[in-house]
């Protein structure tokens, strides 16, 4: 266990609950900054974002060269149906019906992707 000198005292205005709609660059901030109030700090950042390429489907499907799998892919994108994808049956259902925003797509406002760059790097 690394010996870690006391936190500088610092008042930081309280932070809004995230929700899938959360904007995380405040809350990494606020990491930086409590992570930089230590002598020895290390800032560790997970960027997974539980982001699923479903919704990047037909930019995806785009680029796809073998015409089998890209009809193949295009089937996905019919309803209850979810071929290419890696997933089991029931696990669709992990937001309990709404109660847990586990996957429910990322709700955070983006800037122009022609200006800023791709949503999902935007995001992520």
């Amino acid at each position: 266990m690394l010996d870690r000198a006391a936190p500088k005292a610092t008042s930081l205005p309280e932070l809004p609950e995230i929700t899938a709609a959360t904007d995380t660059r405040a809350y990494l901030a606020r990491a930086a900054v409590q992570a930089q109030s230590h002598d020895d700090y290390e800032l560790i950042v997970d960027v997974d974002a539980h982001l699923q390429e479903g919704g990047f489907w037909p930019e995806i499907i785009d680029l796809l060269g073998n015409d089998v799998l890209k009809q193949t892919a295009q089937a996905m994108l019919r309803p209850g149906s979810l071929p290419l994808i890696n997933m089991q049956p029931g696990m669709t259902f992990q937001a309990m019906a709404g109660r847990i925003p586990h996957q429910s797509g990322p709700q955070e406002q983006t800037d122009d992707p022609a200006k800023a760059g791709h949503r999902f790097v935007q995001i992520v």
